[in-house]
C-alpha cells in the first residue's frame, strides 16, 4: 500500500525512542496513520483518503463521460454478534483484518483502491471500470471471505474454534447516481439554489431534458442533497447555509470540502439504500440498476 513502508519505519522509530510517555507515543502513531491516509486497524485506506480520492475520480468521470467509475460497498453479515458474548472485540478485529485482506488481494491496478468506510464496511473504488466488471471483482472478494477462517480461543475452556463470516456487497456506477449529475451539471448550482427558494420548476424540466432523469427523481435528489448539506454544517458547527455551499461565486476550503463530502456520500448512499431495501442480501453481490427515467 502507498506509504506503508514509510509508515512502518516511522512507527518503529517512535516505539524505540525512550522517555516518551505511552499516551504521547499513541498520539504520534495515530497522527502518522491519519497523515498517510491509512486505517490503523485494517491497514486499508481511511475515510479521509476515501473522500479526497473518490471525489477526484468522480470529477474525472464527469469530465470524461466515457470514463466510467464504479465502486462496491461491502458489509459483513451479522458482524455485531462477533463483538459480543460469547465472543469479544478481539475476534471482531481479527475478522475485520481478514476481510480487509480479501479486499486488498483483489486489487490489481494502481488506480484502484479499497478504504474502510466505517465499522465493518469497506469501499472498493475502480476508475475506468464498468459496474459489471466490478461485480465480478466483488464476487471474488465475497467467495474469498466465505472460504476464509479465523482461529479464536473460546472461553471459558480455551477451546480453539474456527470462525467464518459472509459479506453482502453492493455495486454501482457513478452514472447511476442522479445526485452526481446535479452537482456537476452546467445548471446544477442554479437548480439547487432555486429549489431552496421554491423557484425551480422550469429548471427541473430543463435538467430532466438534458439528463433523462425524471422530474420526480430530481426532486428526491435535491431534497437529499439539502439534507446532506445541513447534516455536514451541523456536524462541523459551521456558520453556513446549504445555499452558500452551492454558490459558484463563493470560494473557500470549507465549501470545497463540503462539496466533496456530499458527492461521495450521495454515491455511496444510493448503493447502501439498495442493500438495505433488498430483503435477502446476506452473502450476495447486488448491482445498482440505472435510475428511473
Amino acid at each position: 500500500m502507498e506509504g506503508k513502508t514509510t509508515l512502518e519505519g516511522y512507527i518503529n522509530l517512535i516505539k524505540e525512542v525512550p522517555n516518551i510517555p505511552r499516551k504521547k507515543k499513541k498520539l504520534l502513531i495515530n497522527g502518522a496513520y491519519e497523515l498517510l491516509g491509512i486505517d490503523e486497524k485494517t491497514q486499508l485506506h481511511n475515510y479521509s483518503y476515501l473522500v479526497n480520492n473518490l471525489s477526484k475520480s468522480i470529477s474525472t468521470s464527469q469530465r470524461k463521460p466515457e470514463s466510467e467509475l464504479s465502486i462496491y460497498l461491502l458489509d459483513i453479515d451479522d458482524f455485531k454478534k462477533y463483538n459480543e458474548k460469547p465472543y469479544n472485540k478481539i475476534l471482531g478485529d481479527r475478522l475485520l483484518r481478514m476481510v480487509a485482506n480479501a479486499c486488498k488481494e483483489n486489487i490489481e491496478r494502481e488506480t484502484d483502491f479499497v478504504a474502510r468506510y466505517g465499522g465493518d464496511e469497506n469501499i472498493g473504488v475502480f476508475p475506468k471500470t464498468s459496474k459489471y466488471k466490478v461485480s465480478e471483482i466483488a464476487e471474488k472478494v465475497r467467495e474469498s471471505i466465505k472460504s476464509s477462517k479465523v482461529e479464536y480461543i473460546m472461553p471459558p475452556k480455551n477451546k480453539p474454534v474456527n470462525v467464518s463470516v459472509t459479506a453482502s456487497i453492493g455495486v454501482g456506477s457513478v452514472n447511476d447516481v442522479p445526485h452526481i449529475k446535479i452537482l456537476h451539471s452546467r445548471i446544477g448550482n442554479k437548480l439547487f439554489t432555486g429549489f431552496l427558494r421554491g423557484e425551480y420548476s422550469d429548471l427541473v424540466k430543463e435538467f430532466s431534458k438534458e439528463t433523462g432523469v425524471s422530474d420526480k427523481k430530481v426532486n428526491v435528489c435535491l431534497n437529499q442533497l439539502k439534507n446532506a448539506a445541513e447534516a455536514y454544517i451541523e456536524e462541523n458547527k459551521l456558520s453556513l447555509t446549504p445555499e452558500m455551499v452551492f454558490d459558484p461565486n463563493r470560494a473557500g476550503l470549507v465549501r470545497k470540502e463540503m462539496r466533496k463530502y456530499i458527492e461521495v456520500e450521495s454515491f455511496i448512499g444510493e448503493i447502501d439504500k439498495m442493500l438495505q431495501k433488498a430483503k435477502d442480501t446476506s452473502d450476495r453481490v447486488v448491482v445498482l440498476p440505472s435510475p428511473n427515467k
